[in-house]
């Protein structure tokens, strides 16, 4: 029933293996009845590394815990595992057993991340907006930025990030405590309207999107932001309500009576 594949030798040859193992090496139950343990092993320096292992281990030599190696299936195709080795002793006769631990999903999972941490650094290099880590505290230093932070923020490209301090620069004190308290609280800041000073003094409109990274013991140590700058979008909806209010009054005029004229 385990899910990792198990198998026992003596004397170098294989005498069981639990179904998990023939199932990943393609080999049927039978089959592992007096197979030399060689068989199993990949040909060169890795396949003696392998089996020195073994030996180490059923001579009870100082071995380390587990190995990474590969094993050879029926097909001659190779599997990446993970090999660890006790020694027993059955009906008299001492020999190992030893745990086999497959690490192609492993390998794949670690080639999918890569594949997408890639994807996201070109992504957040590419997107518009500002995407940026900073530390958690009194302060919150940015240690992690895209191109368009420092585009946003009107840094230069010599500039360290290391020294920006992103809440210090929200120009309304209020909303400074209040991002700090929300993102207290709730681990998050969604599309929240801030106004932020940029390095040339001048005032900038942005929509904050903030969550809080937390370790394995549930500390926070960084907040991943993502600031879009709406100066822009805003400065045109201002220009739109004036036009409309300028039209609305135009528009007394034209519902008076034309008696009073």
């Amino acid at each position: 029933a385990a899910s990792d594949g198990t198998m026992m030798v003596f004397d170098n040859i294989c005498t069981f293996a639990n179904r998990t193992l023939c199932e990943m090496l393609h080999y049927a139950s039978s089959s592992f009845d007096s197979l030399p343990v060689d068989e199993l092993l990949p040909p060169g320096a890795e396949g003696t590394a392998t089996l020195n292992y073994l030996r180490l281990v059923a001579a009870s030599e100082a071995a380390p815990p587990h190995i990474e190696s590969s094993l050879k299936c029926r097909d001659g195709t190779i599997v990446d595992v993970m090999l660890s080795a006790q020694q027993v002793v059955f009906e008299g006769r001492t020999g190992i057993v030893v745990n086999v631990r497959s690490l192609s999903r492993s390998k794949e999972i670690e080639a999918e991340l890569g594949y997408s941490r890639e994807r996201y650094r070109v992504l957040r290099e590419a997107i518009d907006a500002a995407v940026f880590r900073t530390t958690v505290g009194r302060t919150s230093r940015i240690v992690e930025a895209n191109g368009a932070t420092r585009r946003i923020l009107g840094l230069g490209d010599d500039e360290e990030l290391s020294k920006v301090d992103l809440l210090g620069g929200v120009v309304e004190p209020d909303q400074r405590s209040e991002l700090r308290s929300e993102l207290a609280t709730d681990g998050v800041v969604k599309n929240k309207l801030i106004h932020f000073r940029r390095k040339d003094g001048s005032i900038g409109t942005g929509s904050l999107f903030a969550v809080l990274v937390k370790d394995e013991m549930g500390v926070a140590r960084f907040c991943d932001c993502l600031l879009e700058d709406v100066s822009e979008q805003k400065r045109l909806d201002a220009e739109r309500e004036a036009l409309i209010a300028e039209l609305q009054t135009s528009l007394l005029f034209l519902n008076e009576p034309v008696r009073r004229y």
